[in-house]
């Protein structure tokens, strides 16, 4: 109950413990009171660390959802949500309202994030537009825009000028056992280029360990997964290639651009989706790589640690100052994820603690940084491009909190 407790305030809810259990039950609701209150310092009135934001389009999962499962759409926002989180990267999550508002709503984010938002209105469009060029970064996938508010198919997408593609048909690579195709490992392959989203040792280490390594291809992977077939218009860049292996005909599978101030980068494979079905580290890499170089800045808060480990960054300004909270929830289950005969959630009798996690900040007006709600100082290291701190043990929860000069 404690570890529901610290995932509800590390994802700035308010957790309310439930008295079902009655007077036997009041030493226990008492405990989770207790463990809020020592953390309710760094929690009050504060706000999500801005950076990048994922749209979580209710109309695409509505209307869409007519043409074909509603959870289909689900997995692609599940799966770009757990790529940005294993990566630990700041994120918002924002709703078709969000985009309708456009403006200062879309303009506090350097980087949106569209995962397979089919269905957008001729409003959100235009605002989308306004923000990427005006200098914001875009990263889509798939169908995005493809579909009017209400489902009706356009023509072409509706951001096409944006994302420099016209679009053709769609394909289907996923292959599950027991109905395995060979498309996944020829068509459905992808073959890499050059480009510093794809500059990373995560990514080419993955090129030998592929199955189309078998076909003496250099820099490609397996693709498992739903891809549309587009033109890309001259003004495109062709990153990854589709079809890069044993087909006759290559499709591109990561495309980037500018438009206007800003820069984009549009996925024609669905590799968010894919990613939640099969995961692939190259898979999330691409994907957060991608948010990385259309951003026009870096994200000011860096977190080096496992993929188990959760990050969620908050500003909060108490009176006559300010600072960044950082919470770090350790998610390691040492039940390996097997659950109650009912249904439950299996139950956490103890946690592994993680040690030497990196915290970056870019922000120089830095002045001390915490650890709470333990109250150990963290030794600041200046770095050239940023300040690091090192956390010696991360237990369950908790925060590192940075306070800084008043801006």
């Amino acid at each position: 109950m404690r570890f529901r407790v610290a995932e509800i305030i590390a994802n700035g809810g308010i957790p309310g413990p439930n008295m079902w259990w009655g007077a036997a039950g009041k030493d226990y609701y008492k405990s989770m009171v207790d463990y809020f209150r020592v953390r309710q310092p760094w929690t009050v009135k504060a706000t999500s660390h801005k950076w990048a934001a994922m749209v979580a389009s209710e109309d695409t999962r509505i209307f869409y959802g007519q043409l074909q499962p509603r959870e289909k759409y689900l997995l692609h926002c599940l799966g770009a949500f757990r790529a940005v989180q294993e990566d630990h990267l700041p994120l918002d999550i924002i709703t078709d309202l969000d985009l309708e508002e456009g403006g200062g709503r879309l303009s506090a984010y350097k980087v949106i994030l569209l995962p397979n938002t089919a269905c957008l209105s001729d409003k959100a469009i235009e605002n989308l537009r306004a923000y990427v060029s005006k200098g914001g970064g875009l990263v889509a996938t798939h169908e995005t825009s493809l579909y009017d508010r209400d489902g009706i198919r356009r023509p072409d997408f509706g951001l096409a000028d944006v994302f420099k593609a016209a679009y053709k048909a769609e394909e289907d690579h996923i292959s599950v056992w027991p109905n395995l195709t060979e498309g996944a490992l020829g068509a459905g392959s992808m073959q890499y280029l050059e480009h510093p989203i794809l500059d990373d040792p995560l990514i080419s280490g993955c090129f030998a360990e592929s199955a189309v390594a078998t076909a003496k291809i250099n820099r490609a992977t397996d693709f498992m997964g739903k891809a549309v077939n587009v033109e890309a218009k001259p003004e495109a860049q062709v990153i990854v290639l589709r079809g890069g292996t044993t087909s006759d005909v290559q499709w591109p599978a990561l495309m980037v651009s500018t438009y206007g101030k800003g820069r984009v980068a549009y996925f024609p494979n669905a590799m968010d989706e894919s990613y939640f079905r099969f995961p692939m580290r190259f898979q999330r890499r691409l994907i957060t790589n991608a948010m990385r170089w259309v951003a026009s800045e870096p994200s000011p808060i860096e977190v080096e640690a496992p993929s188990c480990v959760s990050v969620t960054c908050y500003e909060q300004r108490p009176a006559g100052g300010s600072r960044v909270v950082v919470h770090l929830l350790n998610e390691i289950d040492t039940m390996k994820g097997k659950s109650l005969t009912s249904g439950t959630p299996p139950m956490r009798e103890e946690m592994l603690p993680i040690s030497g996690i990196k915290v970056r900040f870019r922000d120089r007006s830095i002045t001390g940084v915490k650890l709470q709600p333990e109250g150990k100082k963290l030794a600041v290291k200046n770095k050239g491009d940023y300040l690091e701190v090192i956390v010696p043990t991360l237990e369950m929860h908790s925060m590192v909190v940075a306070e800084r000069n008043e801006r």
